[in-house]
């Protein structure tokens, strides 16, 4: 697996644990062919305001649904070595 496509506006880490990385131990089991995937976005990646009302930002969701695109098409396009 590749990390995300590159891309100016945001930053991406592989083969790196998150601070709670229960949900990649508890389902991924890479030495059966079994692999987890977690992704995590920061609000201010497609909200206006970092606090209530929660509003999306047309054009950060806008970019960011292109990166996550091609994110998932690299995902549904990878196969075992």
């Amino acid at each position: 697996m590749a990390a995300a496509p590159p891309s100016e506006d945001y930053t991406t880490v592989l083969n790196q644990r998150f601070k709670e990385e229960d949900t990649t131990r508890h389902y991924g089991a890479p030495a059966q062919g079994i692999h987890a995937i977690q992704r995590e976005i920061a609000q201010h990646a497609d909200l206006k305001h970092e606090a209530a009302p929660f509003e999306p930002d047309r054009d950060k969701c806008a970019r960011l649904k292109t990166v996550i695109t091609a994110w998932l098409d690299s995902v549904a396009a990878w196969r075992p070595a």
